[in-house]
């Protein structure tokens, strides 16, 4: 079997979808040797995506995909062509809710992590909102195979692209056991860490920082908030509200943080605090719990079906009660435990060998379904 897939969509490495691409490019060529793949790369995605597995070919495509037409554009006219000069049996999306092809030639899988436009209004700029709303739903049910991360996300497909419920196929995320463990050495300074990029208001900063500086008007010596994540849309506002804080001193960006040294950042957090208004998994909540450092997050979208009874939730609508979880990881060391305890174990279910095992098979289904030859034929 020849799988191909492209980078386009997955941010360079910056974003959750990012991660997930890295993951399965270092574990699907391990666990298939016998399956040979060609990654399409454009830009610096080369350097970031590829591994040096023998069974992985890389083709450079243009260098000026990184934005949304130019990748729709090459998508739909120039994705067959490529499908046919390098034998594609079957094609992967690994970011399908950023963009699909109408007809790539071959069958086709793609990963439709969320569709968050859906549920949080002004979450992209319009002509992405557009697309998401009108254009892409139809593109879902071109799939052979539509996977998706969370059976919240599932649900959401069958809603919004009226796909069949049977048609779609939940393959979770997971983590990096080697990098993601409990530290080995204490912290040298108190803080709490949301690891989210700068994005307003899908992420729900604003939220997180009113909570905060509530939280301090009766609490004192309360743990630094540490926010790591690179400025996406509506930075400019998030960093303006930062701004206007009267704990803005206490309240520190870091920007985009690598994975080499985030895992760092996670393990010694006191805890990670994710107010995110909708997640279609909750990468990072994973990645704490596995660290058994306590949570608390939103009680929205997927994260309670990631989080399950070893997270500490919350309305992130309301600051207050994102004020109440906080006092509560402030001032109670036995929820604390409990939370380290739980998280921890929880986290033994996930892992991206499972996901890219998950994600081969799925791909080697397609490959093999007749109903493509059928509707596109």
């Amino acid at each position: 079997m020849r799988i191909g897939l492209t980078t386009l969509g997955c941010d360079s490495g910056k974003s959750g979808i990012g991660k997930y691409l890295i993951a399965l490019m270092r574990e699907m060529p391990r666990v298939a040797p016998e399956v040979e793949f060609v990654i399409g790369v454009s830009g610096e995605d080369e350097s970031i995506f590829v591994t040096p597995y023998p069974n992985v070919t890389v083709q450079r495509l243009p260098d000026n995909l990184s934005g949304l037409l130019p990748s729709l554009l090459w998508s739909t006219f120039s994705v067959r062509k490529w499908v046919r000069q390098n034998e594609i049996d079957v094609m992967f999306y690994p970011a399908g809710n950023r963009g699909l092809s109408w007809n790539a030639g071959c069958p086709t899988v793609g990963c439709v992590h969320d569709l968050s436009g859906f549920s949080v209004q002004a979450k992209y700029d319009p002509v992405r909102m557009f697309y998401i709303k009108r254009v892409l739903p139809a593109m879902i049910r071109r799939l052979t195979v539509p996977l998706t991360v969370s059976e919240h996300s599932k649900s959401d497909i069958v809603r919004y692209a009226h796909v069949p419920e049977d048609r779609i196929q939940v393959v979770y995320n997971g983590f990096d056991r080697k990098e993601y463990a409990p530290a080995n050495e204490p912290a040298t300074e108190r803080y709490w860490l949301y690891v989210s990029r700068i994005e307003h208001p899908g992420k729900n900063h604003f939220g997180l920082i009113e909570a905060y500086d509530k939280l301090a008007e009766t609490e004192r010596n309360l743990p630094k908030l540490i926010l790591a994540g690179g400025d996406w849309d509506g930075a400019a506002q998030v960093h303006e509200r930062h701004d206007r804080s009267p704990n803005r001193d206490r309240i520190e960006f870091l920007g985009f943080v690598p994975d080499e040294r985030l895992h760092s950042l996670v393990q010694h957090a006191e805890a990670v605090i994710y107010p995110s208004l909708y997640e279609g998994f909750g990468i990072p909540i994973l990645e704490a719990m596995a660290c058994a450092v306590p949570v608390a997050c939103s009680n929205t979208s997927s994260l309670p079906e990631v989080g399950g009874d070893a997270v500490l939730y919350f309305n992130p609508a309301n600051s207050d009660s994102i004020s109440d979880a906080m006092r509560t990881l402030a001032n109670d060391p036995a929820t604390r435990a409990t939370l380290s305890e739980r998280g921890l174990k929880r986290s033994l279910a996930f892992s991206w060998e499972k996901c890219a095992r998950a994600t081969l098979t799925a791909l080697s289904g397609a490959a093999k379904d007749k109903r493509y030859e059928r509707d596109h034929g």
